[in-house]
């Protein structure tokens, strides 16, 4: 790394909490005067997990004022970033067709952590956004029991089957245009699409082209279910330093993934709640 490079992660967390401070103001004085333009600029200089945790910041009122201000504008992506009352909040204030496009783009798992808390009607309207295929694999998701592995999994998964080469994969991979954002592995399936081996993409582009997947993948994995407790699924990864677990059915075919900023964001909001129980004001107290 050149000298002249910084890091984000370098930089010191008083420095962060300046900026962030500063795009706040930026956005409350940029809505006092009445300057939709401007507090669209300064979202747009803004990371998604940035922006959101603006949104969180600015009063109702503000907020409202806000999220017309950016209209088509809103990053899909920020609204995946929300918490959760702020999110529902800001679902309903997006206009239906703003709100359409903004879950086309995003991954099922989004898909679904945005829309699950919402109100029948407001959730029919996101799901008649949706194509035929997109709007069946977000309605079984929500079939699952919530804070389930069903519900955490992310549906978009690269797969491919064992007798492919490093080779035919690398070119797949190249020309596909829908890759999952992120991703850390590719599942080598069997024609019955249940799991036989995984390849982390840093063998998979170590590995000569003419060598075959199976040749190449990992035939020691851990797996989920479907009905696995969100709890225990972020505790697997923590115990076992996990990056990606295929998600099985009840017939052990392949449903989805859990990758693991899903399963650490899960296992956060677990701790987060523990804390509040111990408080005494969680949901059990």
């Amino acid at each position: 790394m050149r000298d002249d490079e910084t890091l984000e992660a370098d930089r010191p967390r008083d420095a962060d909490e300046a900026d962030h401070h500063a795009a706040v103001e930026a956005v409350v004085a940029a809505l006092d005067a009445g300057d939709a333009d401007a507090a669209r600029a300064v979202a747009a200089d803004l990371h998604e997990a940035d922006l959101a945790d603006v949104i969180e910041q600015l009063t109702r009122g503000q907020r409202v004022a806000f999220v017309r201000a950016l209209g088509p504008a809103m990053p899909p992506e920020a609204l995946a970033e929300l918490e959760e009352s702020t999110r529902d909040e800001v679902l309903r204030l997006l206009d239906p067709a703003v709100l359409a496009e903004a879950v086309r783009e995003l991954d099922s798992d989004d898909v679904v952590y945005l829309i699950e808390d919402l109100e029948d009607e407001d959730q029919k309207r996101v799901l008649e956004a949706l194509d035929a295929e997109d709007r069946f694999v977000i309605s079984q998701a929500l079939g699952y029991p919530e804070y389930s592995a069903g519900r955490l999994m992310q549906r978009e998964v690269v797969t491919a089957p064992p007798w492919w080469t490093v080779g035919q994969m690398i070119d797949f991979m190249r020309a596909s245009d829908d890759l999952p954002e992120p991703f850390y592995d590719v599942i080598v399936v069997d024609p019955a699409m249940k799991p036989l081996g995984m390849i982390p993409l840093s063998r998979l582009l170590g590995a000569r082209r003419p060598m075959t997947l199976e040749g190449v993948m990992e035939t020691e994995f851990r797996t989920v279910r479907v009905a696995d407790e969100q709890e225990d699924v972020a505790r697997l990864f923590n115990k076992y330093h996990l990056v990606t677990a295929p998600v099985l059915d009840e017939t052990g075919r392949l449903a989805g993934v859990i990758t693991i900023d899903d399963a650490m964001a899960a296992l956060d909001e677990e701790t987060e709640e523990d804390m509040l129980r111990l408080a005494g004001v969680g949901d059990e107290a």
